[in-house]
Protein backbone atom coordinates (compact mmCIF):
# COMPACT_ATOMS: atom_id res chain seq x y z
CA UNK A 1 0.00 0.00 0.00
CA UNK A 2 2.96 2.18 0.59
CA UNK A 3 4.35 1.31 -2.47
CA UNK A 4 1.18 2.14 -4.39
CA UNK A 5 0.98 6.01 -2.46
CA UNK A 6 4.65 6.24 -3.49
CA UNK A 7 4.03 5.38 -7.22
CA UNK A 8 0.89 7.30 -7.22
CA UNK A 9 2.17 10.49 -6.05
CA UNK A 10 5.27 10.13 -8.57
CA UNK A 11 3.25 9.11 -11.50
CA UNK A 12 -0.48 10.53 -10.60
CA UNK A 13 -1.87 8.64 -14.43
CA UNK A 14 0.17 5.60 -13.69
CA UNK A 15 -2.16 4.13 -10.98
CA UNK A 16 -5.52 3.63 -11.29
CA UNK A 17 -6.49 2.43 -7.85
CA UNK A 18 -6.05 -0.29 -5.44
CA UNK A 19 -6.60 -3.71 -6.21
CA UNK A 20 -6.47 -6.59 -3.40
CA UNK A 21 -6.99 -10.26 -4.96
CA UNK A 22 -7.08 -13.68 -3.67
CA UNK A 23 -9.38 -17.06 -3.65
CA UNK A 24 -11.44 -15.70 -1.19
CA UNK A 25 -12.51 -19.22 0.64
CA UNK A 26 -8.51 -19.67 1.28
CA UNK A 27 -7.75 -16.53 2.40
CA UNK A 28 -8.95 -13.51 4.74
CA UNK A 29 -12.52 -11.84 4.29
CA UNK A 30 -12.40 -8.05 3.42
CA UNK A 31 -13.62 -8.21 7.63
CA UNK A 32 -10.23 -9.25 8.42
CA UNK A 33 -8.32 -6.46 6.00
CA UNK A 34 -10.73 -3.92 7.18
CA UNK A 35 -7.98 -2.17 9.47
CA UNK A 36 -5.25 -2.12 7.04
CA UNK A 37 -8.32 -0.79 4.36
CA UNK A 38 -9.27 2.14 6.67
CA UNK A 39 -5.44 2.57 7.21
CA UNK A 40 -4.84 3.35 3.53
CA UNK A 41 -7.85 5.45 3.07
CA UNK A 42 -6.57 7.56 6.31
CA UNK A 43 -3.13 7.78 4.24
CA UNK A 44 -4.38 8.31 1.05
CA UNK A 45 -6.21 11.49 2.49
CA UNK A 46 -3.48 12.93 4.12
CA UNK A 47 -1.23 12.73 1.30
CA UNK A 48 -4.34 13.95 -0.81
CA UNK A 49 -4.22 11.36 -3.10
CA UNK A 50 -7.34 9.86 -4.91
CA UNK A 51 -6.74 6.11 -5.40
CA UNK A 52 -9.84 3.86 -5.45
CA UNK A 53 -10.15 0.24 -4.14
CA UNK A 54 -10.94 -2.86 -6.59
CA UNK A 55 -11.51 -5.74 -4.42
CA UNK A 56 -12.60 -8.85 -5.55
CA UNK A 57 -15.66 -10.43 -3.97
CA UNK A 58 -18.31 -12.75 -4.66
CA UNK A 59 -16.42 -15.25 -6.37
CA UNK A 60 -17.98 -17.91 -4.30
CA UNK A 61 -21.05 -20.10 -4.31
CA UNK A 62 -21.98 -19.86 -0.55
CA UNK A 63 -25.09 -17.99 0.49
CA UNK A 64 -24.83 -15.67 3.56
CA UNK A 65 -21.63 -16.94 4.69
CA UNK A 66 -18.26 -14.95 5.39
CA UNK A 67 -17.11 -15.32 1.65
CA UNK A 68 -20.51 -13.93 0.69
CA UNK A 69 -20.45 -11.15 2.62
CA UNK A 70 -17.40 -9.98 1.11
CA UNK A 71 -19.91 -8.29 -1.67
CA UNK A 72 -21.56 -6.70 1.62
CA UNK A 73 -18.26 -5.69 2.24
CA UNK A 74 -16.52 -4.32 -0.65
CA UNK A 75 -19.71 -1.97 -0.87
CA UNK A 76 -19.43 -0.62 2.46
CA UNK A 77 -15.65 -0.17 2.03
CA UNK A 78 -16.00 2.08 -0.88
CA UNK A 79 -14.52 -0.30 -3.80
CA UNK A 80 -14.96 1.19 -7.02
CA UNK A 81 -14.70 -2.10 -8.98
CA UNK A 82 -15.59 -5.80 -7.96
CA UNK A 83 -13.34 -8.73 -9.47
CA UNK A 84 -15.94 -11.26 -10.31
CA UNK A 85 -19.12 -10.62 -8.24
CA UNK A 86 -20.62 -14.00 -9.70
CA UNK A 87 -22.42 -14.47 -6.62
CA UNK A 88 -24.35 -10.71 -6.83
CA UNK A 89 -27.24 -12.31 -8.59
CA UNK A 90 -28.28 -13.40 -5.53
CA UNK A 91 -28.66 -10.66 -3.69
CA UNK A 92 -31.77 -8.29 -5.20
CA UNK A 93 -31.29 -5.82 -2.54
CA UNK A 94 -27.21 -5.51 -2.52
CA UNK A 95 -27.73 -5.52 -6.74
CA UNK A 96 -29.80 -2.01 -6.75
CA UNK A 97 -26.88 -0.67 -4.34
CA UNK A 98 -24.17 -1.22 -6.72
CA UNK A 99 -26.28 0.04 -9.55
CA UNK A 100 -26.94 3.20 -7.45
CA UNK A 101 -23.18 3.43 -6.56
CA UNK A 102 -21.92 2.68 -10.13
CA UNK A 103 -19.80 -0.42 -8.63
CA UNK A 104 -18.62 -2.06 -11.75
CA UNK A 105 -18.25 -5.76 -12.01
CA UNK A 106 -15.23 -7.45 -13.39
CA UNK A 107 -16.98 -10.53 -14.80
CA UNK A 108 -14.75 -13.35 -15.85
CA UNK A 109 -16.58 -16.10 -17.11
CA UNK A 110 -13.54 -18.36 -17.93
CA UNK A 111 -11.88 -18.26 -14.80
CA UNK A 112 -15.11 -18.94 -13.06
CA UNK A 113 -15.42 -21.91 -14.71
CA UNK A 114 -12.03 -22.79 -14.26
CA UNK A 115 -13.07 -22.72 -10.22
CA UNK A 116 -16.19 -24.54 -10.63
CA UNK A 117 -18.49 -22.07 -10.10
CA UNK A 118 -20.54 -22.50 -12.98
CA UNK A 119 -20.27 -25.94 -14.85
CA UNK A 120 -20.18 -24.04 -18.02
CA UNK A 121 -20.46 -20.15 -19.93
CA UNK A 122 -24.88 -21.46 -19.75
CA UNK A 123 -24.95 -21.12 -16.08
CA UNK A 124 -22.90 -17.88 -15.51
CA UNK A 125 -24.77 -14.97 -13.83
CA UNK A 126 -23.43 -12.31 -15.74
CA UNK A 127 -25.89 -12.06 -18.22
CA UNK A 128 -28.82 -12.25 -14.92
CA UNK A 129 -26.79 -9.21 -13.91
CA UNK A 130 -26.81 -7.09 -16.88
CA UNK A 131 -30.55 -7.65 -17.15
CA UNK A 132 -30.60 -6.28 -13.87
CA UNK A 133 -28.94 -3.16 -15.36
CA UNK A 134 -25.43 -4.15 -13.23
CA UNK A 135 -22.45 -2.03 -14.58
CA UNK A 136 -19.85 -4.48 -15.99
CA UNK A 137 -17.24 -5.76 -18.34
CA UNK A 138 -16.19 -8.74 -19.81
CA UNK A 139 -12.71 -9.68 -18.22
CA UNK A 140 -10.50 -12.71 -18.06
CA UNK A 141 -8.52 -12.97 -15.12
CA UNK A 142 -5.15 -14.26 -14.88
CA UNK A 143 -4.83 -15.54 -18.48
CA UNK A 144 -1.60 -16.62 -17.94
CA UNK A 145 -2.00 -18.39 -14.81
CA UNK A 146 -5.44 -20.27 -16.17
CA UNK A 147 -3.44 -21.67 -18.69
CA UNK A 148 -4.67 -19.02 -21.80
CA UNK A 149 -1.44 -18.01 -22.67
CA UNK A 150 -1.47 -14.89 -24.91
CA UNK A 151 -5.25 -15.19 -26.51
CA UNK A 152 -6.21 -13.39 -23.18
CA UNK A 153 -9.49 -11.76 -23.65
CA UNK A 154 -10.42 -13.87 -26.83
CA UNK A 155 -11.08 -16.69 -24.73
CA UNK A 156 -13.74 -15.26 -22.34
CA UNK A 157 -15.34 -13.14 -25.49
CA UNK A 158 -15.62 -16.44 -27.45
CA UNK A 159 -17.18 -18.01 -24.80
CA UNK A 160 -20.03 -15.51 -24.20
CA UNK A 161 -20.72 -15.43 -27.54
CA UNK A 162 -21.11 -19.64 -28.34
CA UNK A 163 -22.41 -20.00 -24.94
CA UNK A 164 -25.33 -16.72 -24.18
CA UNK A 165 -27.92 -17.67 -26.23
CA UNK A 166 -29.12 -15.18 -28.98
CA UNK A 167 -25.85 -12.75 -28.13
CA UNK A 168 -23.92 -13.54 -31.17
CA UNK A 169 -21.39 -10.71 -31.93
CA UNK A 170 -23.22 -7.94 -32.62
CA UNK A 171 -25.21 -8.91 -29.68
CA UNK A 172 -22.26 -8.96 -27.54
CA UNK A 173 -20.97 -5.42 -28.94
CA UNK A 174 -24.63 -3.72 -28.34
CA UNK A 175 -24.84 -4.72 -24.84
CA UNK A 176 -21.53 -3.43 -23.93
CA UNK A 177 -21.22 -0.49 -26.69
CA UNK A 178 -24.31 0.89 -25.12
CA UNK A 179 -23.11 1.37 -21.76
CA UNK A 180 -21.47 4.56 -20.89
CA UNK A 181 -20.09 2.72 -17.51
CA UNK A 182 -18.36 -0.22 -19.15
CA UNK A 183 -14.41 -0.42 -18.75
CA UNK A 184 -13.35 -2.75 -21.55
CA UNK A 185 -10.44 -4.17 -19.54
CA UNK A 186 -7.67 -6.95 -20.13
CA UNK A 187 -7.22 -8.15 -16.37
CA UNK A 188 -9.69 -8.24 -13.70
Amino acid sequence: MEDCMTVKKLYPDLIAGYDLVGQEDLGRTLKDLTPEILWFHKKCTERSLTIPLFLHAGECLGDGDCTDLNLFDALILGSRRVGHGFALYKHPLLIDMYKEKQVLIESCPVSNEIFRLCGNIKGHTLPALLARGVSASLSSDDPVLLGQGTPGMTHDFWQAVQGWENLGLAGLVSVFRDRKDVVYMANA
